[in-house]
């Protein structure tokens, strides 16, 4: 869990996501990855997006970057599950600090890991802004 500060680029992507989206957002910032991460209120997860996804579209050229468009939830699972998003997994358990995502599916498995660990190492870090856990594990 980290204390959240925005500088005034990230104070501008706020503002006009919530003007373009007429949604409330919770956080905002560049993952890992480069992708620009947009966490909304519970509830606002539709106008984000927008029907068939033309409002994210829309934004996403607006920015000119690649975008994400996530379900803020106080409940870590929940929270898992919105970060995953498209990708679903059979099972999410948590024990100890520690979540597992378990799939029978391998190429779920495989998107979800990413090459050399590259996308499962960064839904860890979105994961640990909020919640107090240790990591991500796949099986």
């Amino acid at each position: 869990m980290v204390n959240i500060k925005f500088d005034s680029i990230t104070i501008g992507y706020i503002t006009l996501f919530e003007k373009l989206t007429q949604a409330k957002l919770k956080d905002c910032f560049t993952d890992k990855n480069g992708v620009l991460v947009f966490l909304v209120q519970e509830g606002y997860i539709a106008r984000a997006l927008g029907k068939h996804g033309t409002t994210a579209k829309m934004v996403a050229e607006k920015f000119n970057k690649k975008i994400k468009i996530v379900e803020d939830s106080e409940d870590l699972i929940k929270f898992i599950k919105n970060l995953i998003l498209p990708y679903k997994v059979d099972n999410i358990t948590v024990e100890e600090n520690i979540v597992t995502l378990k799939s029978e599916d391998t190429g779920v498995k495989g998107l979800l890991i990413g090459k050399s660990g590259k996308n499962l190492r960064n839904y860890e870090s979105i994961a640990q802004r909020y919640f107090d856990i240790k990591e991500i594990k796949v099986k």
